[in-house]
């Protein structure tokens, strides 16, 4: 799900075939918070607490391609204490290319700055667009199963995501219409992570839920997603597995 590996590792320590018609960019503000909660008993020790926030700022400009879509991402800004000045300017002005197929889920991925920061800003991504199954009208209900692989400097991952969606009617959002997508969901997840007290196996499960509104002609006009997790970590330092508790809450505004 969320980020997961990269929360527990921070507590330890190709172009198109054709250029799709372009529609009007969509500038996004994402509010986004991460805790983790590490269990430091087997040490001697108790709670290790640690919450971060970010506040980013993108450009999204997407088109029609063979029934799905394409996005290119500009990264305006980040907004964190915990990341450096250096990290910041590396990350301005980012690109970042999606594939989306007709049902919103991202096949392709293009990164415009592989790090671990940039790790956490490719999940929001990810998670930017709901997938809405074709020919679903006001009441449809239905699920699906998404596996997911992230290898990122800090983390390697593997994610099964089990997810139960529901569409609503189109109501007025934002001063226009728009049409709720509803989704609660489940992972399991498995791999491992680099931390200050070296390499560790990790293996957790977590639920998730969220609210999505999404514009007629498919733009994501917000959303708020939440998650929590249990976690396991393994390492040769710890003289028992570690128990880490991770949630997130992000929140997506259009900026006019």
């Amino acid at each position: 799900m969320f980020s997961a590996a990269l929360l527990v590792a921070t507590a330890l320590g190709g172009p198109p075939d054709r250029a799709p018609a372009p529609v009007a960019p969509t500038r996004y503000r994402i509010e986004q918070s991460l805790e983790t909660v590490v269990d430091l008993s087997a040490f001697g020790q108790g709670d290790q607490v640690t919450a971060n926030s970010m506040v980013w700022y993108l450009n999204v400009t997407s088109g029609d391609s063979a029934g799905g879509r394409v996005l290119r991402v500009v990264l305006d800004s980040v907004q964190a204490d915990f990341v450096t000045d250096a990290s910041r300017d590396s990350l301005r002005g980012a690109r970042y290319h999606l594939v989306l197929d007709p049902s919103g889920k991202v096949v392709s991925l293009t990164s415009g700055a592989p790090s671990v920061v940039g790790s956490l800003f490719e999940a929001l991504l990810r998670s930017l667009y709901p997938r809405i199954r074709a020919g679903a009208t006001a009441g449809a209900t239905w699920a699906d199963t998404l596996e997911t692989a992230s290898d990122s400097p800090q983390s390697q991952t593997i994610t099964r995501t089990m997810t139960n969606f529901t569409l609503g009617a189109p109501e007025p959002y934002q001063g226009t219409t728009a049409r709720r997508v509803q989704t609660a969901s489940s992972y399991l997840i498995k791999g491992s992570v680099i931390t200050p007290g070296g390499p560790a196996d990790m293996e957790g499960k977590g639920t998730g839920a969220a609210v999505y509104f999404v514009a007629a002609d498919g733009r994501v006009l917000g959303s708020t997603i939440t998650t929590k997790g249990d976690t396991m970590v393994s390492m040769a330092s710890a003289p028992a597995p570690i128990p880490v508790k991770t949630s997130t809450s992000v929140t997506v505004t259009v900026l006019k």
